[in-house]
């Protein structure tokens, strides 16, 4: 009995098929070459223009322009193709790496739909030039053809790039003047005898929100840092106007003189409304402090509302609830020290604090709860409101007390939402209802036990 035996080739190596690549392959092989009015380096232009716009990262339009410098005007035109068929291993020479770096690098350049290729039979790549017209006689390796049709989706997202860019430069803009008005207004209440107590939580609150402004931050972001300050700078324009002599003792002169005078000062257009309440606007003085303010427009808790105006009197219930919470808050952070928190918080929290030769003290406590927002999955957006509403000391300790959350081996007092619940005790807060030195305590005598402050 004759045995035959039959060989089975392994269905491995290579590269896989797939509908792209082989809708890639079509497109190349019915490449018509670039639009008369295009050239091959303004294709690269564009690329550099968009860049993480679009999907490019900085090593693949390092690649991608390596490779462009390989082709020739002739290669991109009508019947013929741009392919670059030096071997792999020279082109991971020249940039250093190893090879499956390279590959890495196509295969993402492919993904965002810059390259194909047109392999051999066994991937290696080579080719030849006539040597006369120094077009491409045969070739295998990289075709770069595929990048000529991506011409009107990189010019549509050059556009979209320069919109978001100038609304960007024009939000940080606003934060700016905002910024400038703020802490002038803040150094006038500073003179105000009566405003004394209003002046140090609006130089607090305005601490929460003057972070540096980072080119890695969305619009999304920069918009919910500007409504931030438009509040804050809406409450003290309403306190200083409430505060003048000179003004008419009516609230409705004062809402007016708001309207118009402000905006009519300002050097640009409102995207929005400045009369928001995302953020809290109440940082008011006291009672007795505002009773004695001269030219006051907001009555005492004992003064009875105007009879046609009793949308005021719902306005001074609603202060009044938000100067109890805050003065809750400030009765609260003034019973828990640094050091306190500083025993009560993990090991990997203590990792963030900066390294210096001085002693450690609140600011080293906020900076490494703000480092901590990555590890913890919370949003900006989130710490900023936290900081708005408690103080950047405040906001600090809830993501200590929410970093030991996320880690505690009780699955009933786990946290897993930290954006989540950061938001909810910002809430609570407003509410009166957060109570910041028992949780610290509670850390406390769960770990170690009780500290000295």
């Amino acid at each position: 009995m004759n045995i035959i035996e039959t060989y089975n080739p392994p269905l491995s190596g290579g590269r896989i098929s797939s509908p792209k690549i082989r809708g890639a392959d079509q497109f190349s092989d019915e490449f018509e070459g670039l639009a008369e009015d295009a050239k091959r380096f303004e294709l690269l232009k564009l690329v550099k223009r968009v860049g993480a716009y679009a999907g490019f990262t900085s090593k693949m339009v390092q690649l991608l322009e390596y490779y462009l410098v390989f082709t020739k005007d002739c290669d991109w035109k009508a019947g013929n193709r741009p392919i670059v068929y030096q071997a792999l291993s020279k082109t991971a020479l020249d940039f250093g790496v190893s090879e499956r770096q390279i590959q890495k690098l196509e295969r993402a350049l492919f993904e965002v739909g810059a390259l194909a290729w047109n392999d051999s039979g066994n991937h290696r790549r080579y080719g030849s030039r006539d040597a006369e017209t120094g077009e491409i006689i045969y070739a295998y390796g990289v075709d770069l053809s595929p990048l000529a049709a991506l011409r009107p989706f990189l010019i549509a997202k050059d556009h979209e790039k320069t919109l978001a860019d100038e609304a960007w430069m024009e939000t940080k803009r606003q934060i700016s003047w905002y910024r400038s008005q703020i802490r002038s207004m803040i150094a006038e209440a500073r003179e105000v005898k009566t405003l004394e107590h209003f002046s140090i939580q609006a130089e607090s609150n305005y601490e929460g929100i003057a972070i540096s402004i980072r080119t890695y931050m969305d619009i999304k972001d920069l918009r919910t840092l500007l409504e931030a300050h438009k509040d804050l700078y809406d409450v003290l324009m309403n306190t200083l106007e409430g505060t003048s002599p000179s003004l008419s003792p009516t609230l409705k002169d004062v809402q007016m003189s708001h309207e118009y005078t402000s905006k009519d000062e300002q050097p640009f257009v409102h995207l929005d409304n400045t009369n928001k309440t995302k953020y809290d606007k109440s940082y008011n003085s006291s009672s007795k402090s505002t009773e004695a303010s001269e030219g006051s427009v907001r009555p005492s808790q004992s003064s009875k509302p105007h009879n046609d105006a009793p949308v005021t009197h719902s306005k001074e219930e609603i202060s009044d609830s938000k100067e109890q919470w805050r003065a809750a808050i400030s009765e609260e952070l003034g019973r828990i020290s640094w050091k306190q928190v500083l025993n009560a918080c993990s090991d990997r929290f203590k990792q963030q604090f900066p390294m210096h030769d001085r002693p450690l003290a609140w600011s080293d406590i906020v900076d490494a709860a703000a480092e901590m927002l990555p590890t913890l999955g919370i949003s900006k957006s989130a710490w900023w409101e936290a900081c708005s509403t408690l103080g950047r000391h405040g906001a600090a300790i809830c993501i200590m007390v929410i970093d030991q959350k996320t880690l505690s081996s009780d699955p009933a007092d786990r946290v897993r939402n930290p954006g989540g619940y950061l938001r909810e005790m910002t809430a609570r807060a407003k509410k009166g209802e957060l109570n910041l030195h028992g949780s610290v305590f509670g850390l406390l005598k769960r770990g170690t036990g009780e500290h000295d402050a």
